[in-house]
């Protein structure tokens, strides 16, 4: 199935060092990405590491959140 969504050529240009290349693989991924269904995405931001910073944890470093002050404090 990769091969015939051409994945390796996808990845190939997203990891190249030229700038064309690397913006030819984000448009293939940009075609792809609307036609996977909602849990292979979830899989593949699992995967590759992406998350959404306001769904962490107030106590995960990664969230970068401020407290929230009371102004009538």
């Amino acid at each position: 199935m990769g091969e015939a969504l051409q994945l390796p050529r996808t990845i190939n240009r997203l990891q190249s060092k030229q700038l064309r290349q690397r913006e030819l693989g984000l448009d293939d991924f940009h075609e792809l990405w609307p036609t996977l269904s909602p849990t292979t995405r979830e899989k593949v931001l699992r995967a590759i590491g992406w998350y959404d910073p306001k769904a962490l944890d107030w106590e995960d470093k990664r969230s970068n959140r401020r407290p929230v002050v009371d102004p009538d404090n």
